[in-house]
């Protein structure tokens, strides 16, 4: 596929007011991929101040940048970021697979340009690969198409990846780690993130704000506890209610 023409600017979102919830967007120029790096056009979705917030992205590749030539993506391939943009790859953390750990690690939207803009430069090496089948409708994003009036097909899927690029793999390996067994009882803290632990054969107790009730009911999980009812210690007695007193074998916070 040959190289699409790219703007010399583009629209981004920034920070514009430190410590509080203010951006605004603004147009910013569009970067070239140096050694080791691709330029990808995000679809769309599109911390110091002025920085260009955003993470859990994806978007399609349209730029190789110079020494890519072993890269495992090229252009015109979907792919994602996560909320690590970058790593070292060298560090013991690194190669341990804590790469969250690597203490020279890119943070997207706060140390590194975020995903909040139209055009991202990104680590070949280190942006995942988005199968084309995969498309799946298990969780919901906010406002996740700010620069556009419309939603299309190709929109709705980067809307339905996105989380399974943060909260989704925050979810499932903390359900790993926990070393909980198929069968057994885990509660999920703040479950209205809609990943709760599909597939994993566990069964939940959810907890969060009521509204969000539905959400995690559709996640999967068997009950659920409104934060907003109940203190530290009747949360506790619901949780041995519901289980039938066996209490939970892992707790998510």
């Amino acid at each position: 596929m040959a190289e699409e023409e790219v703007p010399r600017q583009h629209k981004a979102v920034v920070y514009d007011a430190p410590g509080k919830l203010s951006t605004k967007v603004v147009t910013v120029d569009t970067p070239a991929p140096g050694a080791g790096e691709v330029l990808w056009k995000s679809l769309p979705r599109t911390t110091p101040q002025d920085q260009i917030g955003g993470h859990e992205g994806v978007g399609v590749v349209v730029r190789m940048g110079p020494q890519t030539a072993t890269a495992t993506v090229g252009v015109g391939q979907r792919v994602g970021i996560k909320w690590v943009a970058g790593i070292c790859g060298s560090c013991l953390p690194c190669l341990e697979g804590a790469e969250a750990l690597c203490r020279s690690c890119r943070i997207s939207g706060y140390y590194s340009p975020g995903t909040f803009q139209q055009y991202v430069v990104s680590p070949a090496n280190y942006v995942t690969p988005i199968p084309d089948a995969l498309g799946s409708a298990d969780a919901a994003v906010t406002n996740p198409y700010p620069f556009s009036g419309s939603v299309n097909e190709e929109d709705r899927t980067a809307d339905h990846i996105q989380p399974l690029l943060c909260a989704g793999i925050t979810t499932y390996a903390a359900l790993r780690r926990s070393q909980a067994k198929s069968g057994q009882w885990v509660v999920i803290s703040g479950a209205g993130g809609g990943l709760a632990s599909r597939g994993m054969a566990l069964r939940v107790v959810g907890i969060d704000a009521g509204a969000k009730e539905h959400i995690v009911r559709d996640s999967g999980a068997e009950h659920f506890i409104d934060v907003a009812k109940h203190d530290d210690q009747s949360i506790a007695e619901e949780v041995l209610r519901v289980t039938d007193g066996l209490g939970a074998s892992a707790v998510i916070v």
